[in-house]
């Protein structure tokens, strides 16, 4: 470590497990050694017993199970990911002021959320990659899918100027085409983002150009396909395609080199 050190997040998907996305990226950082990248790998494990259910992780933690009653911010699941940045930057004695973070499948619904309802989060990049559901920046889309609340408290002030500014890319896999199980869909609203996983991202990104065009802003955000897929077939346990993790390595640390993204 040096005073160059980079902080990257990692966030696991529905399965909890850390470690396995921990492993990935290590894998990337070997193979690719010879570029040498400095950075700390921290991959957060948000256990059930902790955050239980997709409120709780998927969601932020912002609101209770019901999505009735909105917590403090310093409940969030979002604030957790700040917290750990002070500390890791105070305990290794790092000058740094911004970090990057990444997320997969449920770690991707987390991700862009923070981006949009903790805008001032010290967010240098980040990059989604195969979220199964969307929150779309819409006022008149119900929530999670969008930003209208008919009962209980109402969702904090979203700054989407902030929101937009911070640069986030949004990676899809071209294998990515079959329907969704009924499992995927938590919320009523989600299949309304359409039957699989690519489908839904081309909407979110759609959607949140469109937006962006109507209030006249400019979007930090970005699109990138890949031909990759959710998960590895015939893997036990199932793991992430590792052309994802290398495509986000990319989006942080264009050195790498020996790495086919496409």
């Amino acid at each position: 470590m040096n005073s160059n050190t980079q902080i990257v997040f990692a966030m696991h998907g529905e399965k909890r497990n850390a470690k396995d996305y921990r492993s990935d990226w290590r894998k990337i950082y070997s193979s690719n050694s010879d570029s040498q990248p400095n950075f700390i790998l921290l991959a957060p494990q948000f256990a059930q017993k902790d955050f239980p259910g997709s409120a709780s992780y998927n969601l932020g933690n912002m609101f209770t199970k019901s999505l009735k009653r909105l917590k403090s911010q310093d409940q969030w699941a979002f604030s957790h990911i700040e917290n750990i940045f002070d500390f890791v930057k105070k305990s290794k004695k790092l000058q740094l002021s911004t970090y990057y973070i990444y997320g997969h499948s449920a770690g991707a619904q987390f991700v862009h959320r923070m981006v949009i309802f903790m805008p001032h989060a010290r967010i240098r990049k980040a990059v989604a990659a195969e979220a199964g559901s969307y929150t779309v920046p819409d006022k008149y889309m119900e929530y999670p899918c969008g930003l209208r609340k008919q009962t209980g408290n109402q969702l904090p002030l979203v700054e989407l100027k902030t929101a937009f500014s911070t640069p986030m890319t949004i990676i899809l896999g071209t294998k990515d085409n079959k329907p969704l199980s009924g499992e995927h869909d938590t919320y009523s609203c989600d299949a309304k983002q359409g039957s699989n996983r690519w489908n839904r991202g081309e909407y979110f990104y759609t959607q949140v150009k469109r937006i962006a065009n109507s209030r006249k802003e400019n979007l930090s955000w970005t699109f990138k396909k890949v031909t990759a897929a959710h998960i590895v077939a015939h893997t036990n346990p199932p793991i992430e395609d590792p052309m994802l993790v290398s495509c986000a390595a990319l989006e942080f640390f264009p050195n790498f080199k020996g790495i086919n993204c496409n």
